[in-house]
């Protein structure tokens, strides 16, 4: 009688691992974080998600009750800095994490079953992008980048100055073979020409107030680069918790920012309809 002996073999489970980062900024309410929890609730039986929030005063808390992060009050000392929403199932071996923070948000999704992650990583980033992560973030660096381009163009400007300059004088061969032609017509062209690019010519003495304004707005923009990259951040946020105080403080934001845009082109309009009424004035005289 023969003995037969079966060796098991390891079956490897070959699962998926998604992380995606999305590139512009988000608002987040209580309708699009209903939506993300309705989105994970319909791909998933168990319910068990668990909401992580961080708050600027070092307070931290975690939940699994959603009305407790919509109801947060959110006020300026206690304002929410991030949220994570976690998921996981250990008998399926299914993690889930949305993070949202200072530099954006981003998603991680791994599991067993490899439908069900594309699937929900496909619907999650389909909605986050465009409902949620819709706001464009002033990068880090900016004015500083604002600050080269202006100094390059800049130098560009008084090299053209310079070379304008020295292209616009006569040399001094040409006067004197113009001097002793006995044609007349030659001599008054000179004359011409060279009255024609004395105009052109710019005055030395002026360089140096180019030179000055130029080094001015350059080393403004290069000093003050920290302040002006947090105006820009404050008139056009991103990354925002919407709840509690914080969707007052927004609004009144975006009031302040209309007025502000509001008052800048009626300047504008007003300028130009100005510089319009003189200009047809001078026509009239």
């Amino acid at each position: 009688m023969k003995i037969h002996k079966f060796n098991r073999q390891r079956v490897n489970i070959i699962g998926a691992h998604i992380k995606h980062s999305f590139e512009k900024g988000f608002l987040l309410d209580e309708e699009k974080l209903r939506k993300i929890h309705d989105i994970i609730s319909k791909r998933i039986v168990d319910n068990n998600i668990e909401y992580s929030v961080y708050q600027v005063d070092s307070y931290s808390f975690k939940t699994k009750r959603i009305d407790d992060v919509i109801n947060h009050e959110n006020l300026k000392l206690s304002k929410i800095s991030s949220l994570e929403i976690n998921f996981e199932r250990k008998y399926a071996n299914l993690n889930l994490s949305i993070d949202f923070d200072d530099s954006g948000a981003s998603l991680s999704i791994d599991g067993e079953n490899r439908d069900n992650v594309f699937l929900l990583s496909s619907e999650l980033k389909e909605y986050i992008s465009n409902e949620v992560c819709t706001q464009r973030m002033i990068r880090k660096n900016f004015s500083k980048y604002v600050f080269y381009v202006f100094f390059g163009t800049f130098i560009l400007f008084i090299a053209f100055l310079f070379s304008s300059n020295s292209s616009t004088s006569i040399s001094r061969d040409a006067i004197d073979n113009v001097l002793k032609s006995n044609d007349t017509n030659e001599k008054i062209n000179l004359l011409i020409q060279k009255n024609f690019k004395d105009d052109l010519k710019t005055d030395k003495s002026s360089y140096g107030v180019y030179l000055f304004l130029g080094w001015s707005l350059s080393m403004g923009l290069l000093l003050f680069s920290e302040k002006l990259e947090k105006a820009s951040s404050y008139f056009f946020p991103a990354n925002l918790f919407l709840f509690g105080k914080e969707i007052e403080r927004y609004n009144n934001l975006l009031e302040t920012r209309s007025k502000i845009i509001w008052g800048i082109g009626i300047a504008l309009f007003i300028s130009i309809i100005g510089s319009l009424i003189v200009w047809w004035m001078t026509l009239k005289t």
